[in-house]
């Protein structure tokens, strides 16, 4: 089984992102008058990949982590992979090719 890292590590709620997507999409509100976290698992738009996911963005490696994807990103790579999210890369092929 494959373990479920974070790409993407927000230092200002700690959370845990699979995609610059979905990393963008937690953070709302206005540039000018200042911009916040969403908590992901209170918003529709995400699914989590894993709750025991880990995170080695920093010196010490965190295991059992949350980490976030945006639910139609997760769609759209699971029809792109017949059904299994990990299948292209699995069998060898690159990013590109799937």
């Amino acid at each position: 089984m494959k373990r479920i890292t974070c790409r993407y590590h927000c230092p200002a709620c700690h959370g845990h992102f699979s995609s610059v997507n979905a990393f963008d999409a937690h953070r709302v509100g206005d540039h000018a008058t200042g911009r916040y976290c969403d908590e992901p698992a209170d918003d529709e738009r995400f699914t989590a990949l894993s709750e025991r996911g880990v995170c080695r963005m920093h010196s010490v490696e965190r295991v059992g982590v949350a980490v976030w994807t945006l639910a139609a990103d997760l769609q759209r790579a699971r029809q792109r992979s017949g059904g299994n999210l990990f299948a292209p890369f699995e069998a060898g092929k690159d990013r590109e090719a799937a």
